[in-house]
C-alpha cells in the first residue's frame, strides 16, 4: 500500500479531519455554536495524541527523505 500520509502538511489534514468529524457530528445550529465546538474539540486534544501525531509525521518524513521524495510503502 502506498502511503497517503507522506507530506509534512498531512498533520494538518489529520488534525482537521479529527476536528471536523467531532464538530459536525450533528450540524451546529449557529455560527457561535460552530465556534464553540471547534474550541471545545481543540481543548480536548491530549498532549499524548499530539505527540503521537508529531512522532508519526517525523517517521514518515524520514522515510520520504530515504525514498528521495518518491512514493514509498508504509505498513501501519
Amino acid at each position: 500500500m502506498v502511503s497517503t500520509f507522506t507530506r509534512p502538511e498531512s498533520i494538518g489534514l489529520f488534525l482537521w479531519g479529527y476536528i471536523k468529524q467531532r464538530v459536525y457530528a450533528t450540524p451546529p445550529p449557529t455560527l457561535q455554536e460552530l465556534r464553540n465546538r471547534i474550541t471545545d474539540v481543540c481543548d480536548s486534544m491530549s498532549p499524548a495524541m499530539l505527540y503521537n501525531v508529531r512522532r508519526e509525521v517525523q517517521s514518515r518524513v524520514q522515510m520520504c527523505i530515504v525514498a528521495e521524495g518518491h512514493h514509498f510503502e508504509h505498513d501501519r
